[in-house]
């Protein structure tokens, strides 16, 4: 949306033949919004290729006491929330598993005609006004020629059409199994005019990052 991002995505292979990949939503977007993103990028850093966490869950909850304990974050009315709503991913290349772990933000997996829909966990990565738990892990079985997606928010609240209502994440999903059989560099040019099409003149309102894996 601006000239800096809140969303980001990171990847990273290790020596098991083990992928991690994520997408992620920061507080915000422009400065604030970067600013949140460079402390993601340095924790997924840290406690995936330093420390060799390799369970997602673990990831998100050692993300999430990092982040409250780095930004000082208290309980209280006005307290600073700031935080990350994220989809991270191992994928296993041999025995073609996929561990996920949500905050906020699903994963999409498609396989032929079906369309998975992996819930994450209603709780950001940052201090959380309810009932904090610790983050879920999903195991989902996969095969060549499926398509995994992350994304943040940005395209499915985008405002357009003729009604100048949003896309809706039902919408976005129905989309993407449209187009889940082609190319990944053609997925990316639809997505593209997908967006233009359905925003028209109306006025980006957020950062818009979208991940797709073909196993």
């Amino acid at each position: 949306k601006d000239v800096v991002t809140g969303d980001f995505y990171w990847v990273y292979k290790n020596d098991k033949d083990q992928i991690f990949f994520t997408v992620a939503d920061c507080t915000g977007h422009g400065i604030p919004g970067a600013f949140m993103s460079m402390i993601g990028n340095s924790l997924l850093n840290e406690i995936i290729i330093e420390n060799k966490t390799e369970n997602t869950a673990h990831i998100l909850n050692n993300m999430r006491d990092q982040i409250i304990k780095s930004l000082k974050q208290k309980e209280g009315e006005g307290e600073n929330k700031d935080g990350m709503d994220i989809a991270l991913c191992k994928l296993d290349v041999k025995k073609k598993i996929v561990e996920y772990s949500g905050a906020y933000n699903p994963l999409i997996h498609i396989s032929g005609d079906t369309v998975n829909h992996i819930k994450a966990d209603h709780q950001p990565v940052a201090l959380y006004s309810g009932k904090m738990k610790p983050f879920s892990n999903h195991m989902i079985n996969v095969k060549e020629g499926d398509m995994l997606y992350l994304a943040s928010d940005g395209f499915s609240d985008q405002f357009g059409g003729e009604k100048g209502k949003k896309y809706m994440a039902s919408k976005f999903k129905k989309f993407l199994l449209s187009i889940s059989t082609l190319s990944c560099q053609e997925q990316k040019q639809a997505l593209k005019k997908e967006l233009n099409d359905w925003k028209g003149k109306l006025e980006q309102i957020d950062d818009i990052c979208i991940m797709g894996v073909k196993i």
